[in-house]
């Protein structure tokens, strides 16, 4: 399942950009929900539950690191340049936007004389490792860096399992992906179940809550590599993840994450992934979706706030309302193009530059005359 060089899951990439931008809509949607209080309820809804998003990130994410990483031969020489890649890839970005946040702060005490509370060095130190979500630290912007906590345990625990059942099959020889899979599929259940408050909840910041979505996603990029057993597998853990939700109170991560895995396996299927939703606005979403989702609750909202002082003395109509949106969406959208620019995308060539010299980075879990061949090649 190699791609072709330069190629892209380009329908994945428009996903992830229209799921950053539910996400900045609901931004922006909180700091002004007083001041669109005229939209129709549909709208203010749809709005309002932008965050879910988050769910549709997890998926994504779950197809695109399957794809990404070997299987059989994985070994923690290969887990640490996994984690490099990743850490070149996501960390300046992620860095840039907490001193920006920062900064920001600053600016804002100087220039209003407004009062901020500015994080202590050990919450900056347990941002810059991913781990205040685990210590409990309080954010440094909002609530989004909580997801990115997440995702890279995520990446960490599907290498490990990679890697432990190599170490297995030097003991015993097994089929490496087939034990893997299932092992996930397990942890999958006990993910699901926690989500639905069955079972007790464990540590704060760990990601077995999350790891459902993520195992989607995965089990999708299996199920269309032509293996029937895995598409067997894949169907198993919707059953599972459709059955608990008919069961117990709705969970809107749990629908959207439903409705985005089958939407990637229907774009799989019809060999529409690197194909499908081509057309450049989405993805020019999909392209700065990461930059955008790091600064836009930050600056997004700050704009907005200021937008609002300016006006404080006048009625704020629907029209400056809506005046008032655009401004922070625009200045999002900005800010993400100028971090994407001078960190993002230096960040992405280095990290290509690494995996080129890395060896033996190419997947191995190939399936001659799979569905995804068909729609990458």
């Amino acid at each position: 399942m190699k791609m072709e060089e330069g190629g892209r899951f380009k329908a994945l990439d428009a996903l992830r950009g229209v799921a950053a931008l539910a996400v900045v809509f609901f931004h922006l949607y909180i700091n002004l929900w007083r001041e669109l209080h005229w939209l129709p309820e549909p709208i203010r809804a749809t709005l309002n539950y932008g965050y879910l998003g988050v769910s549709t990130f997890f998926v994504l994410s779950g197809f695109v690191i399957a794809h990404t990483v070997r299987c059989e031969g994985a070994d923690f020489r290969y887990m640490g340049k996994f984690a490099l890649r990743r850490a070149v890839r996501l960390d300046p970005p992620y860095w840039a936007s907490i001193a920006i946040t920062i900064i920001l702060a600053l600016l804002v005490q100087r220039v209003f004389q407004v009062a901020q509370i500015y994080p202590s060095v050990e919450n900056v130190i347990a941002h810059i490792f991913y781990l205040q979500y685990f210590l409990g630290y309080p954010p440094v912007i909002s609530e989004v860096y909580w997801t990115l906590c997440i995702e890279v345990q995520l990446y960490l625990f599907l290498v490990l399992v990679y890697v432990l059942a190599n170490k297995l099959k030097a003991w015993r020889n097994i089929d490496v992906l087939r034990y893997s899979l299932l092992f996930m599929f397990a942890i999958g259940v006990i993910s699901v179940l926690q989500t639905h408050k069955t079972l007790p909840g464990l540590l704060q910041g760990l990601f077995l809550p999350y790891w459902h979505y993520f195992f989607l996603g995965v089990s999708a990029y299996f199920a269309l590599s032509g293996v029937a057993w895995m598409k067997y597998l894949f169907f198993a853990f919707v059953g599972v993840e459709v059955l608990l939700q008919s069961t117990a109170s709705v969970n809107g991560y749990v629908i959207v994450g439903l409705a985005s895995v089958a939407l990637i396996y229907l774009f799989g299927l019809a060999g529409w992934l690197t194909t499908g939703l081509a057309q450049w606005p989405l993805q020019y979403l999909g392209k700065i979706s990461y930059s955008l989702y790091l600064v836009h609750s930050d600056i997004g909202w700050k704009a907005v706030s200021f937008g609002k002082r300016l006006l404080e003395d006048q009625i704020i109509t629907p029209f400056l309302s809506m005046l008032l949106f655009l401004l922070g969406l625009i200045v999002s959208l900005v800010a993400a193009q100028c971090l994407y620019w001078m960190v993002e995308r230096p960040s992405i060539r280095l990290a290509k530059k690494i995996k080129r010299l890395s060896k033996n980075t190419s997947p191995t879990h190939k399936a001659t005359g799979s569905i995804l061949e068909k729609s990458v090649h």
